[in-house]
């Protein structure tokens, strides 16, 4: 794999990285399927995902400013020694992300659940009621 290849794919992380902090810190990131922090905790509602990402921004941010570093380190350094920078900023921007999403999930665990709104997707509810004995 040639050094450019290397800082190419260390630029596409960086990027990917930068785009989620940024949007996490400002709370424009929304729940989604691919971008930010994921676990049970903070998909329980768009709360609990707007404050894990907000806490984790920063880190996920620098773990995109390294990535970034890495890539310029990448290329200006010849031969195989350009997988060195590469190696250490993958491993520093893999640390910073999960650090901040430790955080992350920690706050989304600690704040309040949204209220349950009405059911009204399955009507299970209804169902249960209309079958039930009479006087129960």
């Amino acid at each position: 794999m040639s050094v450019l290849a290397i800082a190419i794919i260390l630029f596409l992380f960086a990027t990917v990285f930068l785009f989620a902090g940024i949007a996490g810190l400002t709370g424009k990131l929304r729940r989604n399927r691919f971008f930010g922090v994921r676990s049970p905790e903070t998909l329980r509602d768009d709360e609990a995902f707007r404050v894990a990402n907000r806490v984790a921004g920063p880190t996920t941010t620098a773990a995109g400013a390294i990535l970034a570093l890495g890539g310029v380190a990448a290329l200006a350094v010849n031969g195989w020694f350009a997988l060195i920078p590469a190696v250490v900023s993958l491993i520093a921007a893999v640390f910073f992300a999960g650090f901040g999403a430790s955080l992350g999930i920690r706050a989304a665990e600690a704040s309040p659940a949204e209220a349950a709104g009405p059911c009204s997707t399955c009507s299970g509810c209804s169902i249960a009621e209309a079958c039930a004995p009479e006087g129960q």
